[in-house]
């Protein structure tokens, strides 16, 4: 088409078929992102059409001049340019066009942060919508943009809601490039909401219909989108299959914005998987991309992600560095939840530079903003850091008022995600709430929590959360149950205290604090532990550690009774993957594989000659992200251990063996 209408252009054209092309042809020039060329032709299509008298088309030329000036984030622009089209239309008396603009000044006023402006002009066109005049094709596209207000607005029913409306229209007209796109907003959408099994249908049916077109465009959105809701379920290695197919085709149909966002999804996978050098490369391209075609709306989040990545690395001044240019940004975008994520950002480094009261301030300004503008996300994230701080304090200074703020900041977490249905967030926030309460030994409470988390991520099938809540239920009560000593106790508590850090830093963070090196695996241990019918829990093997080295002797038998205790009481065996908890120190961590095993040494009825082993990996805090794809780790330690027909298999040289399938699997793509 652009070939066409450059060919046109070189014609000798009246005034008006000049304008007509030149108008078109800026269009095309702004979806590929050559923005100035879109300007300059712009410009002179709207002159032409001033100049000659030409009405309709200074309509239009104006009208996509807007859609431009909304493009490079020129809000206060688009909404006065936007302002008079709608003029024009309304003289010349084209309902379709007015209702058209009217959607396009709607997403300006959106853009630049005015919610109630934007829902105003939408329900003047939803009013609008019954009139026969008005195209499905138009209603489609109100109705999906309606959708994208009502979540800013953070109503997720009426979200839904128009997102299904835009479908049925686009539906109505076999509007396909309409259906993709809306069930891509829905697979995101449903996710927040836990409908896991409708998020996978929109995905099937989107893909579906974007390949039989052969739609590139709609391929990586859609794909991209995908690869996101596999993040957020563990399902790591499929992200990255479906993360690798949108770059493909976003680069084939080239289109900057649709670039930029996946690109940055992508460079947080690279941060969850501990790849910071890649995940670093990938933002960096990112933000040139930004800069390049002017795609402001993204810019805060590449820079904080920058920004978190020197912080993992204890490169404050670069984190700051970052830091001020997002918050330079979020001022000139006149943006006040770009700024809650810069508050966000800043509190994150006032924590690990331990400055809690200057951390807390910011995280309750960030939290104020999100809560007056609606974002859901931002404000439960905030909330959770909060109760980290308290917790952070409670290890310090064991007061009750401490704990108490803690189990507050958490409660008003639980209230919004549970007013707003966001299930998957109630269920980890609850998870969260009932380690705090096993730190007081609430046996009734923690129950009480355990079993509603668990109940909700079963009613609505998902089974990441499932398994999360069945580790976390089965420790704390294994932990309040046992009996033990007074120093045991002691140690239960910490345990607990350090197992809801964790699980708050996993919820609010996905950046890693260190980029492996190879040297780096001396550091991360394989223990055997083995619940024997005689001598109860004991080291059995372990490899990259002596067992019987002082430091680690009391300590392994220590964390061997407090976990045997735990998953292995009575009958009461718990098998399979379970982590990432707490291991003796504080900067140590575990997962932990839990199998019965046939084994002749144990004989007696109730043992029913097997014996129950803990295969526990024992790594620094700081490489956790080696282990974050469960899904794999659990592949690679029940490909091992089915292989074994009884315990007398597992030498010391099988353990090695073990170890090194599971290092070389884990790490194969962060080197």
């Amino acid at each position: 088409m652009k070939k066409k209408i450059l060919k046109i252009l070189a014609l000798n054209l009246s005034p008006l078929q000049q304008t007509i092309c030149k108008t078109k042809l800026g269009h095309i020039y702004m979806t590929e992102g050559e923005n100035e060329k879109s300007r300059v032709l712009l410009n002179e299509a709207i002159k032409t059409a001033q100049d000659e008298g030409f009405q309709n088309e200074l309509a239009y030329a104006l009208n996509k001049m807007g859609n431009l000036e909304i493009h490079l984030g020129h809000f206060d622009k688009a909404i006065q340019v936007c302002k008079e089209v709608l003029e024009l239309f309304q003289k010349l008396k084209k309902n379709e066009e007015e209702f058209e603009v009217r959607t396009t000044m709607a997403l300006a006023f959106y853009f630049n942060g005015q919610l109630d402006e934007a829902l105003n002009h939408f329900q003047i066109n939803v009013d609008k919508s019954h009139d026969n005049n008005i195209s499905t094709l138009e209603k489609a596209r109100l109705f999906n943009n309606l959708g994208i207000l009502h979540e800013a607005k953070g109503d997720l029913d009426k979200t839904i809601s128009s997102y299904e409306k835009a479908l049925e229209l686009s539906k109505e007209i076999s509007y396909s490039s309409g259906i993709c796109v809306t069930l891509a907003n829905l697979l995101d959408i449903y996710y927040l909401v836990g409908e896991m099994k409708k998020a996978e249908e929109s995905y099937n049916e989107g893909i579906a219909i974007a390949e039989k077109d052969h739609n590139l465009r709609n391929i990586a959105y859609l794909a991209g989108n995908y690869a996101n809701y596999l993040i957020n379920i563990g399902n790591l290695q499929l992200a990255q299959k479906n993360f690798e197919k949108a770059l493909l085709y976003s680069q084939n149909e080239f289109d900057p914005k649709a670039q930029v966002q996946i690109l940055y999804r992508y460079s947080l996978f690279w941060l969850l998987k501990g790849n910071t050098v890649k995940a670093h490369k990938i933002l960096k391209e990112c933000l040139d991309i930004i800069l390049k075609f002017h795609i402001t709306d993204t810019i805060v989040d590449v820079l904080t992600s920058l920004s978190e990545i020197h912080l993992g690395n204890k490169d404050f001044e670069q984190a700051y560095k970052h830091l001020k240019e997002a918050d330079k940004n979020s001022w000139m975008r006149k943006s006040e939840i770009d700024y809650a994520k810069v508050l966000i950002q800043k509190a994150r480094i006032e924590l690990v530079l331990q400055r809690l009261e200057d951390a807390e301030m910011n995280l309750i300004r960030a939290n104020w903003i999100a809560e007056s503008k609606h974002n859901l996300i931002l404000q439960i994230n905030s909330l959770h850091l909060l109760t980290l701080i308290y917790l952070l304090k409670f290890k310090t200074n064991s007061k009750s008022v401490n704990y108490d703020l803690a189990i507050q900041y958490n409660t008003k977490a639980i209230k919004i995600a549970r007013e707003k249905n966001l299930i998957p967030k109630l269920i980890t926030t609850l998870i969260i709430r009932g380690i705090i309460f096993g730190i007081k030994k609430d046996i009734d409470k923690v129950k009480e929590i355990f079993d509603e988390a668990l109940s909700l991520a079963e009613r609505f099938d998902i089974p990441y959360l499932i398994r999360t809540s069945k580790d976390s239920y089965a420790f704390a009560l294994g932990q309040i149950d046992a009996k033990r000593d007074k120093s045991e106790k002691s140690t239960s508590n910490s345990f607990f205290l350090q197992m809801a850090i964790d699980e708050i830093k996993n919820t609010t963070s996905t950046f890693t604090q260190k980029n492996l090196k190879s040297d780096d695996l001396d550091n991360i241990f394989l223990v055997l532990f083995k619940f024997d019918e005689i001598e109860g829990p004991c080291v059995v093997l372990a490899v990259n550690l002596d067992p019987e080295e002082k430091r680690w002797h009391t300590e392994l038998l220590m964390t061997g009774i407090l976990y045997s205790s735990a998953l292995g009481q009575g009958q009461r065996y718990h098998e399979g993957l379970f982590g990432l908890l707490p291991f003796g120190e504080d900067d140590l961590r575990a997962m932990i594989y839990t199998s019965i095993i046939k084994d002749s040494t144990q004989t007696s009825s109730r043992s029913n000659g097997s014996a129950y082993f803990l295969f526990t990996l024992i790594f620094k805090e700081e490489f956790k992200h080696i282990f974050m794809d469960r899904q794999k780790l659990e592949q690679v330690f029940s490909q091992e251990i089915k292989s074994l027909s009884n315990a007398s298999e597992i030498t010391a040289d099988k353990l090695k063996d073990i170890y090194n399938h599971i290092i070389q699997e884990l790490t194969k793509d962060l080197f």
